[in-house]
């Protein structure tokens, strides 16, 4: 954030939108739902504090009417920080649904040709990670498959 003194709120959230996304995916499968309460608060003090420091001479109460609403179409939080202009806002980290990690049978390898489907079984029920539009319509053209290795 502290790259980002001078930017817009454009600017912050592409660079910020990643970064939460990634964590929320990578962290998903634990116990987490207290720690994305507390990295939410966190983030809602960092992005507050920009836009504070971003426009000295207004009130509070103008910063969060400008930079804090309603953006999100399906949620009914207030506290999400976003653009007006662009209709960007910044996700939340509770929003990720928590997956439990699922144990694997045995000495069940993906290598085993013999257990091809338990491994697909596995991969259909899994749920996919918190994706943008872009990236979510690329894997649907693709079948979830890599172009080059034509793996999963």
């Amino acid at each position: 954030m502290r790259a980002l003194h001078g930017a817009n709120a454009e600017a912050v959230l592409r660079r910020l939108i990643p970064i939460v996304r990634g964590w929320a995916a990578y962290y998903r499968a634990v116990a987490s739902s207290m720690t994305f309460s507390s990295l939410d608060h966190y983030m809602w003090r960092l992005t507050f504090k920009w836009a504070r420091r971003r426009h000295r001479n207004k009130s509070r109460y103008w910063v969060v009417d400008r930079y804090f609403g309603r953006f999100h179409p399906s949620r009914r939080d207030r506290w999400v920080f976003g653009d007006r202009d662009s209709g960007a806002f910044l996700i939340k980290f509770a929003w990720a649904g928590i997956v439990r990690h699922q144990l694997v049978k045995g000495g069940a390898s993906p290598d085993d040709p013999a257990l091809a489907e338990y491994w697909r079984g596995r991969r259909r029920r899994k749920a996919p990670p918190p994706m943008d539009k872009t990236s979510l319509l690329l894997a649907v053209r693709q079948h979830g498959l890599c172009p080059l290795c034509k793996q999963h």
